[in-house]
């Protein structure tokens, strides 16, 4: 392989590094309609709001992990969504623009996490 190739292949994965990092998008439920920002920090979406101001959400995610037990996933279930169930907060399902449905864990203070992103802190 060339060097100009190998030049291009780093170049296009920093480049497609960048455009997810502060990527924020719309999603949309029935009653809900919530701009969701992607956080390379916690490696997952959380609301806009959040990135502006303090928010439930962030400190969880950056405070200490509490200890948390999660039932085994039956059927379909999204498995990082038990750790929402676990910690008393209610799920959210929420669609993108494509369509695609994504779970949310929501907070007191109205903001949303991405439940992969609270399993992460969690196990480690």
């Amino acid at each position: 392989m060339s060097i100009s190739k190998i030049c291009t292949l780093i170049l296009f994965y920093f480049l497609s590094r960048l455009a997810v990092a502060g990527t924020c998008e719309t999603f949309s439920g029935y009653t809900v309609k919530e701009k969701l920002c992607w956080d390379d920090k916690i490696k997952g979406w959380l609301s806009e709001s959040c990135q502006k101001k303090k928010c439930e959400a962030r400190a969880f995610l950056e405070g200490a992990a509490p200890k948390v037990k999660t039932e085994a996933p039956v059927g379909g279930q999204n498995p990082a969504t038990l750790y929402c169930h676990s910690l008393k907060l209610p799920v959210v399902i929420l669609r993108d623009a494509k369509g695609n449905e994504q779970s949310f864990c929501s907070f007191k203070d109205g903001t949303l996490a991405d439940p992969n992103a609270i399993e992460r802190h969690i196990r480690t």
